[in-house]
């Protein structure tokens, strides 16, 4: 969590407020409320700009739908909670989150990279069949490599 010190932390939790300082002194999050109902959490979420909600029980689901992004933590037994949230931490661990982000830019850049391939290829194919420099069977074959390419692209994120 060193590389979330900008942000403002906050534990919202059920638990009651000696657990709760206890987590939070390991993590290093100053601001803690305990023994929160989950409208209480969704009261204080609603109130908030730019928030990001992990959470790994059933009552957590309606915050983590009303967050800008809801993460469930992974290995919950609670399926409610995976299925409120926009992202899954695959492993119960909070040091998880800054490599999260760093996938989902990685992700989103391979993305627009591909859309770009893809749109230049139709691009240039279509004026090529349109000036009758490229026949309708070599447009094939190119308009299939350049979906290698994105496949190649892409595959790049598994490293």
């Amino acid at each position: 969590l060193d590389q979330l010190q900008d942000y403002t932390l906050m534990m919202l939790t059920g638990d009651n407020a000696q657990s709760a300082q206890r987590i939070a002194d390991m993590v290093n999050i100053s601001h803690v409320e305990s023994r929160l109902l989950p409208q209480e959490k969704l009261d204080i979420i609603n109130h908030h700009d730019n928030i990001m909600m992990v959470g790994d029980g059933m009552n957590d689901s309606p915050s983590l739908i009303a967050a800008d992004l809801g993460v469930s933590m992974g290995g919950s037994e609670n399926r409610v909670a995976m299925e409120c949230a926009d992202m899954i931490l695959a492993h119960r661990d909070l040091n998880q989150l800054p490599k999260m982000f760093r996938l989902a830019r990685r992700v989103r850049n391979v993305m627009y990279q591909n859309i770009v391939i893809a749109l230049v290829t139709v691009a240039v194919l279509f004026i090529g069949v349109l000036n009758a420099h490229v026949s309708m069977s070599l447009g094939m074959v190119i308009h299939e490599l350049s979906v290698l390419i994105v496949i190649v692209n892409a595959m790049r994120l598994r490293g």
